[in-house]
């Protein structure tokens, strides 16, 4: 089943090495996501359901609300693998208007990377990892890769446009991130877009892989457990804000899913930034929080 989450509409880098054969479950986020794989082993990615395989290295900008997925095949067990991956969203675009405007940053793309761009990203994410976590020195080091990426016309590989592999789907799901707290139903969400539910229902899934039910839930849980990041301690307020229907279905679920009560993970997250004095989530380090990657 696909996942969600939100980053929020700014900016985050996430960098890491690992030492397994990887794959990367279907997700998606209300952000831009850029990915940099610097392994020389293949990759395979799937967007809506268009199954590309990719030779390494290569970086890949997946669009908002752009279902995908990323695999990873290695010559034996346990070599290691270098990613970096950066979120970014209305905020930064924003922030960094003269620096964007003239990237068509609308569409899925990907790049091969050679070896000569390999030695000036690495170059690049060393000097990053020595500045502080997202801080605007990161920042503007991510803008030299992005505008970098645009002027490797030669190394695009064609992808197939979002109107060509997903449609409405992409503008559903954009609709349905911006109206969590409205009480949305299929019925609803159908009449909006003026197709029966049952068409959506029927694009929903070849498209998601999931049924509307399923990612609607996704996307609630996700949104409460921003709130709960960001402080918000009132049950109720965090319950009707992320559309759930009351705070005791709210809670149950929430526990049942998470195995702490919402409360208790609010204060587990504030205890870890307060050990690791950084940006923390755990969802980053842990299965039980909804690790998105499956060794």
């Amino acid at each position: 089943m696909p996942y969600y989450e939100d980053f929020g509409r700014d900016f985050h880098y996430y960098y890491k090495t690992h030492k397994a054969k990887g794959m990367v479950q279907a997700h998606l986020h209300p952000c831009y996501e850029l990915g940099i794989y610097l392994h020389d082993s293949p990759n395979s990615a799937q967007i809506y359901g268009q199954e590309l395989f990719l030779p390494a290295p290569v970086a890949m900008l997946f669009a908002p609300f752009c279902l995908h997925k990323n695999s990873f095949e290695f010559k034996k067990d346990r070599t290691e693998w270098e990613r970096a991956i950066f979120y970014f969203g209305d905020e930064i675009i924003e922030k960094y208007a003269f620096a964007v405007a003239d990237l068509n940053l609308g569409q899925n793309r990907i790049w091969r990377l050679n070896e000569k761009t390999i030695r000036e990203f690495h170059e690049i994410l060393d000097m990053m990892n020595r500045c502080p976590l997202d801080s605007v020195e990161q920042q503007l080091l991510f803008l030299l890769i992005l505008r970098r990426l645009f002027s490797m016309t030669d190394e695009e590989i064609p992808v197939a446009s979002i109107a060509d592999s997903g449609g409405y789907i992409s503008d559903v799901i954009r609709y349905m991130s911006e109206n969590l707290s409205e009480g949305l139903t299929a019925e609803g969400v159908a009449a909006h877009f003026f197709i029966s539910r049952s068409k959506l229902n029927k694009d929903f899934k070849k498209y998601t892989s999931t049924t509307f039910h399923q990612l609607l839930g996704e996307m609630k849980m996700n949104k409460a457990i921003s709130f709960l990041k960001k402080g918000v301690t009132d049950i109720r307020k965090v319950a009707i804000a992320s559309g759930f229907e009351n705070e005791n279905y709210f809670f149950t679920l929430f526990k049942k899913r998470m195995g702490v009560t919402p409360l208790q993970y609010a204060k587990r997250y504030r205890e870890e930034i307060a050990r690791k004095g950084s940006y923390y989530d755990p969802r980053m380090v842990s299965s039980k929080w909804g690790m998105s990657l499956d060794f």
